[in-house]
């Protein structure tokens, strides 16, 4: 891509957010990966891989699917706007915890002694 050979990729979420590509455009087509709803944090993520710096200045995300937006104030489909809009607020970001963090669990945390000077 780098070198121009590569004018588009398609690929899913997993590739995208492994891969260090430098992309313009980034196209949602879902809000999903799989059966499950795609993370905040990992929809962060994607976004952040359009306009890097180095070989673009600015990135655009656009959503393929106009009938999330169509649809929104439907009584039946409205939930698919509301979800994306969530997608968007870096608030909603779920937490994360280091699986080595986990190791450490089982031990309790003490204070340590506090020595005076001599």
């Amino acid at each position: 891509m780098k070198e121009g050979h590569a004018k588009f990729v398609i690929c899913t979420s997993t590739l995208a957010q492994g891969v260090n590509f430098p992309i313009r455009y980034l196209i949602i087509s879902a809000t999903q990966q799989g059966i499950e709803k795609i993370k905040v944090r990992d929809f962060h993520n994607l976004m952040g891989r359009a306009g890097r710096a180095g070989m673009h200045t600015e990135g655009s995300v656009i959503f393929s699917a106009p009938s999330i937006y169509d649809q929104r104030r439907s009584e039946d489909e409205g939930w698919r706007w509301n979800a994306t809009k969530n997608l968007l607020d870096p608030a909603r970001t779920e937490p994360s915890r280091s699986s080595i963090l986990n190791l450490f669990d089982e031990f309790e945390q003490t204070p340590r002694l506090k020595l005076r000077p001599c």
